[in-house]
């Protein structure tokens, strides 16, 4: 009886045992899976871990209020008023404890609100948000929005990002077409890693719309006594054909001439060019308006306006490698006489040119010289070297002619970044006059040579040349190209683009010694057409578009002195005064109108035109297809914003890591407690 009773303890004890070891296994097992899982930290995508694994999300509003969002909606009012509107319906469908954060995307884009759970705070700001006449910054935008999400204090992975936008293809590409999306894919890509992206298309309801998309002049050259080329571009935008058009010029508000435009199909682009002369110095005002018997979206983008700020004198700068007696047989008189003929005699002379020997150009000012020509010059320092390339890099043109006297291995050593190619062997022999060869009219493109291609026995072509450097060019260089080049393939005239500046070299001389090419008359066209290409343009500054600021160098006496803007509204705003290369300079950043624009520096006042982004006069719609097609990720499309908040978006992520590590915590209290139970039974 005591074995059995015995046999029967022992079986129930080793029950007991075995339960409570297969417990603490399990909990062991548990502990290391819960483990495993926080380091993985999983997501959950369905209700029932949602309500497990709730958490506070940050919502980033990313609102489209470029000038293309003031087209008129398929309903009634604006895009923008359909964006404001479905932007109020989605922030009130947030729970109360998640955050807010709204960017504005019209240039330049900016944050307006920054992760706050002030639901009042956040539709206050969504209201002062207006339709801007700032291109779209889209790209910005969205780089804003990386940054929100990455800086965000709610859990990783836990932020929404909603692009509510007209979809136009101008605001997602930086070329016309929609392969040209630059870096559109990459950045939505990357924010598709830090959050979940919805894109909210709201097109417009009609897209037809006319546009004056350029206004510039033909030729960088403004000095008095020249003619004034302008030259406009008229585009139809929409789907329908336009008639009877009428584009009209005005100097200073007043009518110059008025061209007819019978038609224009659609989605055609048409250029129309203007001469007229524009005799008083300083600045002037131009603008055209076009008109036509058509309804369309837009109505501001319809005139657009031109500062050109006409010069005394264009100085021309000619550096002497090898001074003469006679002025003609120097390397520069040619130059000269082609350039300045009559500077001499008529001091209302367009061009103004002043020759210095190389042993002078150190102690010479470079600035206000908007070309300068180095002619057969032996060598430089490297000091004057780097001189030219600020020069250059700063807008300057740089000429630079070849010769005997030339030393090719301290340009190559030098240069290398400032010369279009580098310098090899001189071809042809100097006792043979006979043989030589020509410049090659064909397969001319370049905008300098181009109106000579079409005459081609023209004195240009027939001009011989004995002696030219060879020269070693990088054919992939996008910033090097071709002017003109002899009949032999060999290059004669070639360009580089440096900075806001170019530099062209000449193979052969800029006299007679080694060619001909002087003494014919269409070397006197080519000098002008070249120096009309390569002047430095302040048509660029002066002419910007709403968003970029404005930016005029000041003298050393105006540095101390408050800049005003006057404004096409009528408000006067303060401009900064900052330091830039050339001393200081006043900049106005804060450019919101379309207009005229008058920077006040004491008694001196200097005019901008200020005009709307010509891109965002296309509002043809950018599809979803296309538009899945050119960023290529994980982003979630929408035709409504009603669509996406049945969807749950709002908690459609949740992150269990929070709630494991609890679980972890729990399941090593009870292992412990178990253990020690188990252990004191034992």
């Amino acid at each position: 009886a005591a074995m059995a009773f015995l046999l029967a303890a022992h079986r129930r004890s080793r029950r007991r045992l075995r339960l409570e070891q297969f417990l603490l296994l399990a909990l062991r097992c548990l502990i290391v899976l819960f483990i495993c899982l926080a380091a993985a930290r999983p997501f959950a995508e369905d209700s029932a871990a949602r309500s497990l694994a709730a958490a506070r999300q940050h919502h980033v509003l990313v609102m489209d209020n470029s000038y293309s969002t003031s087209a008129a909606a398929e309903r009634d009012g604006r895009v923008f008023d359909a964006l404001l509107a479905q932007s109020r319906k989605l922030i009130g469908s947030f729970p109360p404890a998640d955050a807010v954060s709204l960017i504005a995307t019209a240039h330049p884009a900016r944050v307006v609100e920054v992760e706050t759970i002030d639901r009042p705070r956040t539709l206050q700001a969504l209201e002062g948000i207006e339709s801007s006449f700032g291109g779209s910054d889209l790209l910005s935008g969205l780089a804003l929005a990386e940054r929100l999400a990455g800086q965000s204090r709610t859990s990783p992975g836990r932020c929404q990002v909603y692009v509510l936008t007209d979809a136009t293809r101008a605001a997602w590409t930086e070329d016309s077409d929609e392969e040209g999306a630059g870096a559109a894919g990459p950045l939505v890509r990357r924010l598709c890693r830090s959050a979940r992206v919805h894109i909210v298309r709201t097109p417009a309801g009609r897209w037809d719309n006319l546009a004056v998309t350029d206004l510039s002049p033909v030729s960088r050259l403004l000095a008095r006594g020249l003619p004034c080329g302008i030259r406009a571009e008229v585009a139809n935008l929409g789907r329908q054909l336009v008639s009877d058009a009428r584009l009209r010029l005005l100097h200073e508000g007043q009518l110059v001439r008025e061209v007819p435009i019978p038609k224009l199909d659609p989605g055609r682009r048409q250029r129309i060019e203007f001469e007229l002369g524009l005799d008083g110095l300083g600045d002037h005002l131009l603008q055209v308006a076009l008109s036509a018997d058509a309804e369309e979206a837009l109505k501001e983008d319809n005139w657009r306006l031109l500062a050109a700020r006409v010069a005394d004198a264009a100085r021309v700068l000619l550096v002497e490698g090898r001074p003469a007696v006679d002025r003609f047989s120097g390397q520069c008189g040619y130059l000269s006489a082609a350039l300045a003929p009559a500077a001499d005699r008529d001091e209302r002379w367009p061009v103004r040119t002043r020759i210095v020997a190389a042993a002078e150009l150190p102690v010479e000012p470079l600035d206000g010289y908007g070309l300068i020509a180095l002619c057969n010059v032996r060598q430089l320092s490297p000091e004057e070297w780097q001189r030219l390339r600020q020069v250059v890099a700063d807008g300057a043109a740089l000429l630079v002619f070849l010769g005997d006297f030339v030393n090719p291995e301290d340009y190559n050593r030098h240069a290398p970044d400032l010369m279009p190619a580098r310098l090899a062997a001189i071809a042809g022999r100097p006792d043979d006059r006979d043989s030589s060869v020509r410049l090659s009219a064909a397969g001319i493109s370049h905008p300098v040579a181009a109106p000579f291609s079409a005459e081609p026995d023209c004195s240009l072509f027939r001009a011989r040349i004995r002696r030219y450097y060879r020269v070693e060019r990088d054919d992939q260089a996008a910033e090097v190209r071709d002017v003109l080049r002899y009949e032999n393939g060999d290059p004669a005239f070639i360009e580089r683009r440096v900075g806001r500046g170019l530099v062209i070299l000449c193979t052969t001389t800029a006299n007679m010694d080694w060619t001909d090419l002087p003494a014919k008359g269409d070397f006197v066209s080519l000098l002008w057409d070249m120096l009309a290409y390569a002047w430095p343009s302040g048509e660029r500054e002066q002419n910007v578009v709403v968003g970029q600021p404005l930016v005029q160098v000041l003298s050393a006496g105006q540095s101390d002195q408050t800049p005003e803007v006057a404004q096409p509204d009528g408000q006067r705003a303060v401009a900064e005064v900052r330091p830039s290369k050339s001393g200081f300079a006043g900049v106005f950043a804060e450019t919101r109108l379309p207009g005229e624009h008058v920077m006040i520096v004491g008694q001196d006042r200097y005019r901008f035109a200020v005009n709307l982004d010509p891109r965002e006069s296309d509002l043809a719609p950018l599809g979803e297809e296309a538009l899945r097609r050119m960023l290529q990720s994980d982003c979630h499309y929408w035709e409504d914003v009603e669509s996406l908040i049945r969807s749950g978006p709002a908690s459609s992520v949740s992150e269990f890591s929070r709630m494991i590590l609890y679980l972890l915590f729990a399941a090593l209290l009870v292992e412990t407690f178990l253990s020690m139970r188990f252990g004191h039974h034992r």
